[in-house]
């Protein structure tokens, strides 16, 4: 709450100015600086393909990632399935439904992977379609998270403000980006300025920053590895 100034006490203008007041490209570099700061965080999203794309993949998943480079939840392909996920470093283990593996690896592999992980470098192309990996820093597809919320833009100064929304109940500043990314991206308005939301309704939503990752790697007894997929 904002007290008129008075004598002998700090006067309302040496508070900080709310986050809804900064220019679009302060509210996005401080939004990036806590992004970049987080120890962790859930993302959601529901993408949906160009129509024209050749090979179009209407992929949905809640993927929770932490700083120590875990990366646990469920991948879903619409049509395909779905699997859990748990990523550690540079390892991904996949337990697909029976759906998603007969979908992605053939009736063999499926019979093999029943109710267990698939396990092996995250860059495999059998992960390809849960992992996304498209560039230097997406390294799996919690790092597209981490992409979004912390790699600045040289760009990010002339972005343009485009007002208030309240997204999944938290208020926010809508701002829309002039360089990565034209999607608006919606920061908290209150506290910290985190991104709640990149992109409009089912777009890619931020949530549990800081909240610690329920990471445990899959049992020996319960994994495949991707190499005996490879050898069939």
């Amino acid at each position: 709450m904002r007290h008129a100034g008075a004598p002998g006490s700090a006067s309302a203008s040496s508070e900080p100015t709310a986050t809804a007041d900064l220019s679009a490209g302060v509210i996005l570099q401080r939004a990036r600086a806590a992004g970049a700061r987080v120890s962790s965080f859930t993302m959601a999203f529901s993408y949906v393909p160009d129509p024209s794309d050749p090979e179009p993949l209407h992929r949905s998943a809640r993927l929770s990632w932490d700083r120590a480079g875990h990366c646990t939840g469920e991948v879903t392909i619409a049509g395909r399935g779905s699997a859990e996920v748990v990523v550690s470093g540079g390892t991904t283990w996949i337990r697909p439904d029976a759906a998603f593996a007969r979908a992605e690896f053939g009736p063999a592999a499926a019979a093999m992977l029943a109710g267990k992980y698939l396990k092996g470098p995250t860059t495999d192309p059998h992960f390809a379609d849960v992992s996304m990996v498209t560039d230097e820093y997406q390294k799996d597809l919690c790092q597209s998270g981490v992409l979004e919320l912390a790699i600045p833009d040289e760009d990010d100064q002339s972005s343009t403000k485009l007002g208030r929304a309240t997204v999944d109940g938290v208020p926010t500043v809508d701002v829309l980006p002039n360089g990565k990314g034209t999607a608006d991206t919606f920061i908290a308005a209150e506290g910290t300025p985190y991104v709640i939301r990149s992109g409009g309704p089912g777009g890619t939503t931020f949530s549990d920053y800081g909240r610690p990752v329920a990471f445990q790697e899959p049992p020996a007894g319960l994994t495949v590895n991707v190499a005996q997929l490879h050898a069939g």
